[in-house]
């Protein structure tokens, strides 16, 4: 201590002595709500599926020795009066549901919240438990129900599908069997089978009677009374339409010299229509087919109508393309073969429609740009509601700029999503059809938000610094002030007609939301006031603020 005054030396050993009485506490009060345990390993699944009426309980995770897994407990709500000083560690304070459970990826900064764990109709969990040890290489699918608390084990976890009521269950094992379980309890084990898919609650999968013949498998269709039926013989495999509503599929089957060929199948009525092409995507309702025909040395193009038969030409995607949501509108740029020093310049947007074939839209330097709407991870040129499209612009540096316009007419002024000098992030589209947008420079856990107005322009920043964790309604939910090292922030709530901030929690690590009784209308706000937040508080140094919290929404 030498150099130390007198003074100096009396301060620093009375701030030592407050240290150790206080446990150093962290700078700021104390997080808003209740701590229901304490401690530094844990992590966030859900809030607990239950019926009405039940208590509040969530599913937590304690990480593992190996960390390559979670420990799932289930811990109750501790009651409005327990004390927060006083919160249990997990192995006090919860119930072990599952020892290295394997689900969603809780351990990482919260840019989205994770996907619900998937549950049957009667609210039970399906979650993988991992082989510790194995690197995830060898896992076990257990059906864990809540109100007993009982695991059962289903076998090997390979690949598993719900039907979109959660009544019927798949697990599916190649070179093994594949099992159907039913609402009813009761169970369908079918060998050598492959491909298991639900299309609405019909579910269709392969079978081979010579697992080495893989060119002449059988196309079942196994419905919810349990009825199996052959649907087509002799294919290479099958496919649904994706994100379309007509619910049909398309064979594909080989010949004799190996040539390929694909039909389109009507589940209902069990007719094919061959398809003069490959099968690349499709039309919103399933009825028109982007076919791609590849010769020699090329490739060409083709939209088939599935109504009519029709066969058009389709512009090139090859600069980039999307499906315009709510229209049989296809929109596309061809990548112009010409040098260019910074990007391959774009050709212009040319737009297909049944009535009226390719039209042709010039739209200066903008492209047609992909653009990530939260929490999908299937970035499209539109909107949802397909009512605004996405273009870019870029400068000779290689940088560029998102904006925004109305795709009814692409040549109307389009304004920008993020600032200049910035990069876009992920967006979300509020009920009113502005944009909250994050804008970057280069860390994507610190955004600057934004709302934006598609319809003048209009742009205001939220906030900056962080991320957002949810949208509601009228506000936003955000983990501000990131400090990446950390992986931390401040949970913190904002208006977007009043820009009003209101902090929740310091040093949070994870946040997870109660579901909305309701999934529509304004009761169906996920930031409703009165519904709840989880979140993980994990200071830097140890804190008695550290552990799983709950607060109620203001």
């Amino acid at each position: 201590m030498r150099g130390w005054s007198r003074i100096g030396r009396a301060l620093l050993a009375l701030g030592l002595a407050m240290c150790g009485a206080t446990g150093c506490l962290p700078a700021g009060g104390p997080p808003t709500g209740q701590r229901w345990l304490a401690g530094r390993t844990l992590t966030l699944y859900e809030f607990a599926p239950t019926g009405g009426g039940a208590s509040l309980s969530l599913l937590v995770g304690n990480q593992t020795s190996n960390g390559e897994a979670d420990d799932m407990y289930l811990v109750a709500d501790p009651g409005r009066t327990a004390a927060s000083s006083a919160a249990p560690t997990v192995t006090r304070g919860a119930t072990l549901l599952l020892p290295n459970a394997f689900g969603p990826s809780t351990t990482l900064p919260y840019l989205e919240l994770a996907p619900p764990l998937p549950q049957d109709a009667a609210g039970r969990l399906l979650v993988a438990q991992s082989d510790p040890g194995s690197g995830y290489a060898s896992t076990e699918l257990f059906r864990i129900d809540l109100t007993t608390g009982t695991a059962l084990d289903l076998g090997p976890e390979v690949r598993f599908a719900l039907s979109p009521s959660g009544q019927r269950f798949v697990l599916d094992v190649p070179d093994a069997t594949t099992t159907v379980y039913e609402a009813d309890g009761s169970q369908i084990t079918l060998a050598n089978a492959s491909e298991a898919t639900f299309v609405g609650e019909n579910l269709y999968l392969l079978q081979a009677d010579d697992p080495a013949d893989v060119a002449m498998q059988t196309l079942e269709e196994l419905t919810p009374d349990g009825a199996l039926q052959t649907i087509a013989q002799g294919l290479t495999g099958f496919q649904a339409l994706s994100g379309t509503t007509s619910g049909d599929l398309i064979l594909s089957v080989a010949d004799g010299d190996g040539t390929f060929s694909s039909s389109l199948l009507d589940p209902t009525t069990l007719a094919q229509t061959p398809l003069p092409g490959d099968y690349q995507s499709a039309s919103p309702d399933g009825r028109c087919l982007l076919l791609s025909v590849f010769g020699d040395d090329s490739v060409s193009w083709n939209i088939f109508d599935a109504s009519t038969g029709a066969i058009t030409p389709a512009p090139s995607p090859s600069g980039g393309w999307g499906w315009r949501p709510g229209h049989d509108a296809f929109w596309a740029m061809e990548q112009n073969p010409s040098p260019q020093t910074y990007r391959p310049p774009m050709l212009p947007i040319q737009i297909w429609q049944p009535a009226t074939g390719t039209t042709t839209i010039d739209v200066g330097d903008a492209t047609l740009q992909a653009y990530q709407l939260a929490p999908s991870s299937n970035p499209t040129p539109f909107t949802p509601d397909g009512r605004y499209w996405f273009s870019a612009r870029f400068s000779a540096a290689g940088s560029g700029q998102c904006f925004v316009g109305p795709a009814d007419d692409p040549t109307a002024p389009t304004f920008p999503v993020n600032p200049v000098g910035t990069r876009p992030g992920q967006y979300w589209q509020l009920a009113d059809e502005r944009l909250l947008v994050e804008a970057t420079v280069g860390d994507y856990t610190r955004n600057d938000i934004y709302l934006v107005d598609p319809v003048t322009g209009a742009s205001r920043e939220l906030a900056s610094g962080g991320h957002v964790v949810m949208t509601g309604a009228t506000r936003a939910l955000t983990l501000l002030n990131w400090i990446s090292s950390a992986a931390t922030g401040d949970l913190t709530l904002i208006d977007f007609d009043t820009g009003a901030t209101t902090v929740l929690a310091e040093n949070v690590s994870q946040v997870v939301l109660q579901p909305p009784a309701e999934t529509t209308g304004l009761s169906g706000d996920p930031l409703a006031p009165g519904l709840d937040v989880a979140f993980v508080v994990h200071d830097l140094l140890d804190s008695p603020y550290d552990g799983v919290w709950v607060a109620t929404l203001p």
